[in-house]
């Protein structure tokens, strides 16, 4: 071995017979301080194996100088003789940089792939592929970019490539909405060599006044002794854990909490120095108070000073939960008021606490700050008026930015765009929710890709990552679990990855197709063989007809496009009917009827009827190409029992969708038989057997289905089998059921 160059050992186990001579070497070389990096040495091992399953005898060097114009000797020497050579350099490396591209420009975070110029070097290898990658993060992108190529069948050694590679948005964050009160979600991506590997260069950890002690500010507020404090201490043992694996990965740490947030102690020790008071007399923190401004910048002084490394806060105002930090009482800074402001508005009290934030967060510590504008459908998170007065009471810093959700309100389908995106004088991010609480929560098929690239196709102005980083949207951050309450509780998390996956692609190339992104999701996640087109398109049409029959089976889209709930704002636009676990909102609230109640006379009831079925038609085509799919895979191997739980999903969705559109469809048959004097016979058979049908389905969901390995925990019905006892009655000649004033919404 010539100087220069240190070899490493192998760990890459060729496809080639090793007995014939002719075995293909591929060769990757990098900087010698790279060694010891976990990241990228895991990148080089994707790499590698990708490599070595193409055949190639696989070797790995270090490179301590630029000799041969950037290539570590050792590829110089005609002994060796690579077939093919991986060179991973800086992007700053100009010398090595102009070999591959000219002068691309590479931005942070990004790389450039390129086969070397022959001309360029004195006895080459067959070839050469350059990567010069941004920062430590950008190169490790880089690998992984290749391993994919090959895997994908996009590219192999001998053929040309060339490409510039750059993420749309600069943050790309990951984080996750537990439960309150809940043990943490089981997930991928609680490892953060999971979040780098996918192309996100961040997380956010939960952890602001539940892990401070308040010792510099008063010992009181958390006693030496007491169960708050070993609350508070576990806490933050084993935040500072993630702090550190995650700093390890590269990525950046932002501390994510509600304000107003505060030990409950406080309450009662500072009384009215801290207090306001609800419509009801309840006491709660006051936005405007002096001492609570103090106790907001205590703790972010403390969380700052404990936890030195992280990149930035996070704080949602329009939500408080303190179920999980029992040692904290806390408010949206909204609430109450209080005798110093009493003429305060609800903007008023929202900048008070913001400012407060800013000044210490950005200005006294030089930290990033985002602040989530989440709030209620008339709140400035949804209208641009409302944003513009409460954005205009705050001064802009670069390290400042407010995060707005992808759809107007919340995650519900027949949202617009929030029309919020690029307004205002701040920096903006956009947030996403990988497993919607309001859609199955990833229990079953439902693909979001298409949805998050391009916005809804059922209202306008629609819009999805491209609309909103045209509108000058930086940073972008997902959900990958949570959001909502209870479950379902999850099994296999396999259709929340797939969103997950394509979110990271689009963070980087919002033009890409996100059918194709599924079907890549395929190939690398699942098994399927790239040349196997004829599985990749089954799997790409149970993406397409997921995305359909969700739509159809969970909103009543007739319903909803008359604006009949909260004026047409996308909030709540069917009622909720459905929501995380639950169909039905009351054991006493008819669901069916309390729609029925407003198509009658809209005339959307058929609509309606037709709508409920073609989200049945879909479903079964959906199962139908999964058993074909699955058909033409192997019976047995690595995948073959996570294709089983995944059909098992498909079935469960199977059953949920059975329940509820059946479940519709005979209640609204059987509405409209009892409105045409109950004359009409073939109305009265078909709402029976749609009942029936919709009743064995629900004995399915929860009793074959939920005891399928690899499914969700079931879902909880309310409303419903009351409904249909009492529309049976109805058809056997009793009496029509009383309205009722639940299910749509009301």
């Amino acid at each position: 071995m010539l100087a220069g160059a240190v070899a490493l050992a192998m760990g890459f186990a060729s496809t080639a017979n090793r007995a014939q001579e002719a075995v293909p070497r591929a060769t990757i070389a990098f900087q010698q301080d790279r060694r010891d990096d976990g990241p990228f040495q895991r990148a080089v091992d994707a790499a590698g194996s990708e490599l070595a399953k193409l055949g190639y005898d696989v070797h790995v060097v270090t490179m301590d100088g630029v000799e041969c114009r950037g290539i570590a000797p050792e590829l110089c020497d005609a002994a060796a003789k690579p077939d093919i050579a991986i060179i991973v350099n800086d992007a700053e490396d100009t010398d090595f940089g102009g070999t591959i591209m000219g002068e691309p420009e590479v931005a942070a975070d990004g790389y450039s792939l390129g086969v070397a110029e022959r001309h360029t070097l004195s006895e080459p290898p067959a070839m050469q592929l350059r990567i010069a990658g941004e920062g430590p993060r950008g190169v490790i992108y880089a690998l992984h970019d290749v391993a994919r190529r090959i895997c994908l069948r996009q590219w192999r050694p001998g053929q040309w490539l060339g490409a510039v590679c750059n993420p749309a948005f600069s943050t790309r964050l990951v984080s996750f909405h537990d439960n309150p009160g809940e043990a943490p979600f089981e997930s991928r991506y609680r490892d953060p060599a999971a979040v780098l590997d996918a192309g996100f260069n961040g997380v956010i950890f939960h952890g602001l006044a539940g892990v401070c002690l308040y010792d510099g500010y008063d010992k009181r507020l958390i006693p030496e002794g007491s169960e708050a404090r070993a609350q508070v201490l576990a806490a933050r043992e084993k935040l500072a854990a993630k702090i550190k694996a995650a700093k390890a990965e590269h990525l950046m740490v932002f501390l994510n909490g509600d304000e107003i947030a505060l030990p409950a102690s406080a309450l009662a020790l500072y009384g009215a120095d801290v207090m306001a008071l609800t419509k009801s007399a309840a006491p709660c923190f006051s936005a405007g108070k002096p001492k609570t401004l103090e106790l907001i910048r205590a703790t972010l002084e403390e969380v700052l000073a404990t936890f030195p490394d992280i990149d930035g806060i996070q704080v949602r105002t329009g939500e408080v939960y303190t179920e999980s930090e029992p040692m904290l009482a806390g408010n949206n800074p909204t609430s109450g008021s209080d005798e110093l402001h009493p003429d305060w508005t609800e903007h008023d009290k929202l900048a008070s606490v913001i400012s407060t934030i800013r000044d210490v967060v950005c200005v006294e510590h030089g930290k990033r700050y985002n602040q989530r504008a989440w709030g209620y459908w008339s709140s400035a998170h949804s209208v641009p008026e409302r944003w513009l007065d409460l954005a205009g009471r705050i001064e802009p810093s670069p390290l400042l930015t407010f995060s707005f959700k992808q759809p107007k309100t919340d995650y519900w389908r027949w949202n617009t765009l929030n029309p919020n995106f690029g307004v205002g004088p701040h920096g903006q991010w956009a947030e996403f929710e990988m497993a919607r609480e309001y859609e199955g929560k990833g229990a079953f098929p439902s693909y979001l890709g298409r949805y998050l690239a391009q916005g809804p196709t059922e209202v306008a102005p629609a819009g999805g990552v491209r609309a909103i980083r045209d509108a000058g949207v930086t940073g972008a951050w997902c959900w990958v679990r949570g959001g909502g309450w209870h479950g379902p509780y999850l099994q296999n998390e396999t259709w929340v990855l797939l969103n997950t996956f394509a979110f990271a692609r689009l963070l980087w190339d919002p033009d890409a197709d996100p059918w194709e992104l599924a079907r890549e999701f395929a190939v690398l996640e699942l098994g399927v063989p790239a040349d196997r087109t004829d599985l990749l398109d089954r799997f790409e049409r149970i993406q397409r007809l997921s995305e359909e029959a969700v739509l159809k089976a969970r909103y009543i889209g007739p319903f909803i496009a008359k604006g009949h709930l909260k004026g047409g704002s996308g909030w709540t636009p069917d009622g909720n009917w459905s929501r995380d676990d639950q169909i039905g909102v009351a054991d006493d609230t008819l669901p069916a009827q309390a729609f029925w109640r407003f198509m009658k006379d809209d005339g959307t009831v058929p609509d309606a009827i037709a709508e409920k079925e073609q989200a049945l038609a879909a479903w079964a085509q959906l199962m139908a190409e999964f058993e074909a799919l699955r058909a033409g895979l192997p019976a047995e191997g690595e995948h073959a029992e996570q294709w089983l739980e995944l059909y098992d999903t498909a079935r469960y969705g199977d059953t949920w969708m059975r329940t509820v559109c059946h479940h519709f469809i005979g209640c609204w048959k059987a509405w409209q038989w009892h409105s045409g004097e109950r004359k009409d016979t073939a109305l009265h058979d078909e709402a029976l057997e749609h009942l029936r049908l919709s009743e064995a389905a629900w004995a399915e969901h929860v009793g074959e289905v939920a005891a399928l390995p690899g499914v969700a925990s079931p879902y909880e019905e309310h409303g419903f089998s009351q409904e249909r006892e009492a529309v049976r009655a109805m058809l056997a000649g009793g009496p029509a059921p009383r309205p009722n004033h639940g299910g749509g919404g009301r």
